[in-house]
């Protein structure tokens, strides 16, 4: 991710970009931290250190809502969906 780019749409191609690849949900997370550059790397590490445990943002939802409410935006919820842009993710 760089210094300018929308984390919204950094987030919505990250997702597409995982589902092709056929990556296990569970390397979600760790295979989107190494596209993650400056501070937007630094604030992923203080997250980590904050909870005090490497896995604390190892969940998909949890990274996004975390990127997300880092720059100042919510999630909605409606009808057993997140919608955040472009982004629908059902759970």
């Amino acid at each position: 991710m760089e210094k300018d780019e929308d984390i919204q749409l950094w987030l919505s191609q990250m997702q597409d970009y995982l589902d092709l690849s056929d990556a296990d949900w569970k390397e979600w997370v760790p295979i989107a931290v190494i596209f993650l550059r400056g501070a937007a790397y630094e604030w992923y590490l203080a997250e980590v250190r904050r909870h005090n445990k490497p896995s604390a943002l190892s969940h998909w939802m949890e990274f996004e809502t975390f990127c997300l409410m880092s720059v100042g935006i919510g999630l909605s919820r409606t009808d057993g969906r997140r919608s955040i842009g472009l982004t629908t993710i059902y759970y």
